[in-house]
């Protein structure tokens, strides 16, 4: 299992100093720039955040970044991203719409 996937479910479960151990440091992420959010690392957040949308600049609001995905996913697991996921993208500064 990739590191990246060992990190997203990490963060999932609300392990956030875990799930920032375990990301790659090979480029921005998404997932990394929201758990530096929800680890209150604002400016490691907004940073990363930043740097990922000039390399995805179409998707600059959670709800882009929610349509672009390739499933609908299940109710739970779209709660859970609520809880975690979207919400260090919320406090990294990224836009609800």
């Amino acid at each position: 299992m990739p590191d990246s996937w060992l990190a997203g479910c990490h963060s999932l479960l609300g392990h956030i100093d875990q799930a920032i151990g375990f990301f790659p440091r090979r480029g921005p992420d998404l997932w990394i720039a929201a758990a530096f959010g929800l680890n209150g690392d604002l400016g490691e957040a907004k940073a990363t955040l930043s740097e990922w949308l000039k390399f995805h600049p179409k998707l600059g609001s959670l709800a882009r970044v929610r349509a672009s995905l390739p499933f609908p996913g299940h109710p739970q697991f779209l709660a859970l991203r609520e809880r975690t996921v979207e919400a260090g993208l919320r406090k990294a500064g990224m836009p609800e719409e």
